[in-house]
């Protein structure tokens, strides 16, 4: 029994081997919180944020660590013919400790296999395209087969140089149109053909139908907290196809780091959607932490493939830091708010007025990750970030037809008149002239005629 006293837990299971002498080494895999150490047939093979020298049940962690932390590691291959015995120990960092977490994968390696350990997971798309990514522990080649038909996947994309990072750019595709596929080597399925194993790319731009984009703010704690939020949009949705997820910044807590990004949107997460719905995202201040929106280099900039030439609607931008792309009849404008130039007549502000006014789209969607206004976890009347978003880049939006912006940053639920012409500080507010209807009750078109159709829906999940 685990309860608020509990400072270690016990762990054991066994299980046969026929033949160990097939298996060349030993992948482990460890959930935990805070400490642990596991042993193979009584014998320690792994030690985890525990302090060195003999243990025992009232042996505390070294720190504490974040909710379900998870490290893997590799082990020689010291398997037994026939019966085996792993046990895991738990420790908590102190007796006050009000949470435990556990899960254990141990797993062994073939001579000559590959694993994929991260994706596939799907990016910038368009009607004609879309890229797939996956990763792989080891170096090898990047084949997709796809097709329209899961009996008949009889399109091929090949690169045979081996590597770790895949990225494949699948083109001259049919527009809104479902394709399946699987991920291999020149040895073997990788990832096998399965019928929630495909890609959708985009309808032709302009093209009116319903729409479904999950919004995600702020969610990359990576523990059970952001599984219950991603539970909740899975039961709504059912079997219902998502047709994109937008990722508004923060995406990995606290630094944004490839390890972090793993946990929080890659492993036990997110995998079941990415592998079917292309996801786009915006840099938060966290994801910056490790990045550079400069030059373009950090774990944000090589997890993510954005459109930089206009590959998926509109105008080219000519970086990952800030993009645009299509959807039907929706045009989504990405900004990056943390480490680019905010100004009026910068490039990030420049190259937006051209890409708004370029498009013919119905509805216009802008996404940053500090939020102009909020009086929640965050001020927007005394961070510069979000005051120079608010002051800068508003009036152009809103002046060339912005319909919605969405924003992260601030951990709180928040409701608001729907605002027109406000740019200055929550103290200058007059609900006479900054409101869209009479106290903000309008439907959010300046003139008051258009009522928003229902058959967009806009699912806003945050943590």
């Amino acid at each position: 029994m685990i309860n608020d006293q509990t400072e270690t837990a016990y762990f054991r299971s066994t299980f046969s081997v026929s033949n160990p002498s097939i298996f060349d080494g030993l992948d482990l895999n460890l959930t935990y919180d805070d400490g642990a150490i596991v042993y193979l047939n009584g014998t320690e093979i792994w030690r985890v944020n525990m302090p060195s020298g003999s243990v025992n049940y009232n042996t505390t962690a070294s720190s504490s660590s974040n909710d379900n932390d998870n490290i893997t590691t590799t082990f020689s291959n010291t398997l037994l013919t026939g019966t085996n015995v792993l046990s895991v120990e738990v420790h908590q960092r102190s007796t006050s400790s009000s949470d435990i977490s556990f899960d254990f994968k141990l797993s062994g390696s073939i001579p000559g296999s590959v694993n994929v350990n991260r994706g596939p997971y799907l990016q910038k798309a368009s009607p004609s395209s879309i890229t797939v990514r996956w990763r792989t522990d080891d170096p090898t080649e990047s084949i997709i087969e796809y097709g329209t038909s899961l009996s008949n996947l009889n399109l091929t994309y090949s690169n045979t140089s081996p590597k770790t990072e895949h990225i494949a750019q699948l083109n001259s595709l049919s527009s809104n149109t479902k394709y399946y596929y699987k991920i291999k080597n020149n040895v073997a399925d990788l990832v096998p053909s399965a019928s929630d194993l495909y890609f959708q790319t985009h309808p032709s731009t302009g093209t009116d139908q319903p729409i479904r984009m999950w919004i995600l703010g702020d969610p990359g704690t990576a523990n059970n907290d952001q599984r219950a939020v991603r539970d909740a949009y899975y039961n709504y949705v059912g079997t219902n196809h998502t047709d994109g997820i937008l990722f508004l910044g923060d995406n990995a807590y606290n630094d944004g780091t490839d390890a972090q990004y793993q946990n929080a949107v890659f492993s036990n997460m997110y995998e079941d959607k990415l592998k079917n719905t292309v996801a786009w995202s915006c840099l938060g201040n966290h994801d910056g932490y490790s990045t550079n929106s400069n030059s373009q280099t950090g774990p944000y900039y090589d997890i993510f493939s954005f459109p930089t030439a206009g590959e998926s609607g509109r105008v080219a931008s000519g970086t990952e830091a800030y993009y645009s792309f299509d959807y039907g009849n929706i045009h989504f404008i990405a900004l990056e708010s943390y480490q680019t130039d905010r100004s009026v007549g910068g490039a990030m502000y420049n190259w937006a007025q051209a890409d708004i006014q370029a498009t013919t789209q119905k509805w216009i969607v802008a996404y940053w990750h500090h939020p102009p206004y909020t009086k929640g976890s965050h001020d927007s009347d005394s961070e510069s970030n979000l005051i120079q978003m608010r002051q800068n880049f508003l009036p152009m939006l809103e002046s060339n037809g912005v319909d919605l912006i969405l924003s992260g940053h601030s951990h709180s639920y928040e409701r608001s008149y729907l605002l027109n012409g406000h740019y200055g500080n929550a103290n200058s507010f007059n609900s006479s002239t900054h409101t869209v209807g009479a106290t903000g009750s309008g439907n959010g078109k300046s003139d008051g005629t258009e009522t928003p159709p229902t058959k967009n829906r806009w699912v806003y999940l945050s943590d």
